[in-house]
């Protein structure tokens, strides 16, 4: 078992991916050369070049000589000091498949770097879930990026104490594994702590972020199992803040939903307070 390098690396750096017009995709970019071996798990690494928009980042998948969307696009937001986001989704994707990709942004004509890396399939790595539009579904951004791509939950005006119920949105089918977007742009140096509600009941808890001053400061929680998320169920975000003042209290949410294979001799699981609980 390895991690694989999918994309072209030249120069230090990834691979140059051009959105279109504002919100429109751009042209279609080859990642990197075809898989040396199945994976089940998808790592990206994306820095935008300009920053202070609102981007999607849709992946392809080929291993039959058509390109076919792989999962939703990702949200991403330029980060003011140009850091790298860390994204990674499970999903089982054969040898011998090219992995492609389009952007879009708010302003148009601008680019995106794009690193990829495979977890390979071996005993012991979870099964990823099956490649092609419903590998992973997002919940949070618009069609596109003339409209925010995250939601904007505020913790409320009272410190250290979680804020109102914020819908990102509504599932249309069945899934069982989380991961969280989340991006802090305050104006005081502030602790966080969010946790996302299924029908009112907490699926994931206690993660906690750091905003600071000035700095619009990405982050991603991985995909974690849960217990079954049923198809029609209300996705909402939950804010906990050390700061209560406008500015200083709130962040932006997404939600990445997948529905994963049961795991051999394994449960459902989820993730309470950091630790995972079947």
């Amino acid at each position: 078992m390895s991690i694989i390098n999918i994309s072209t690396i030249g120069s230090s750096s990834g691979v140059s991916v051009p959105s279109g017009a504002a919100n429109v995709l751009g042209t279609l970019t080859i990642l990197g050369g075809a898989t040396s071996a199945q994976i089940d798990e998808l790592f990206i690494q994306v820095r935008p070049l300009q920053t202070g928009r609102r981007w999607l980042l849709q992946l392809f998948s080929n291993d039959s000589g058509s390109d076919v969307e792989l999962g939703d696009p990702l949200p991403i937001v330029g980060q003011n000091t140009g850091k790298i986001s860390y994204l990674s989704m499970k999903v089982r994707i054969p040898a011998g498949t090219t992995i492609k990709a389009k952007c879009m942004d708010s302003a148009g004509t601008g680019q995106l770097i794009v690193a990829a890396q495979g977890l390979e399939s071996a005993t012991g790595v979870p099964r990823g879930a099956a490649p092609g539009v419903n590998a992973w579904k997002v919940l949070g951004p618009g069609a596109d990026t003339s409209t925010n791509v995250y939601v904007a939950v505020d913790a409320g005006a009272s410190a250290n104490v979680f804020g109102a119920n914020i819908t990102i949105g509504t599932t249309a089918a069945a899934f069982n594994a989380i991961g969280v977007f989340f991006l802090s742009a305050v104006s005081g140096n502030v602790d966080m702590m969010m946790r996302v509600l299924d029908d009112g009941t907490e699926i994931l808890q206690s993660i906690y972020h750091r905003g600071v001053s000035g700095d619009n400061l990405f982050n991603f929680t991985g995909v974690k199992r849960t217990g079954d998320i049923a198809s029609g169920s209300v996705i909402q975000g939950q804010l906990s803040c050390s700061g209560s003042t406008v500015g200083s209290r709130e962040m932006q949410m997404a939600v990445l939903l997948q529905n994963l294979p049961t795991a051999a001799g394994g449960g459902a699981t989820r993730l309470v307070n950091g630790g995972l609980v079947r």
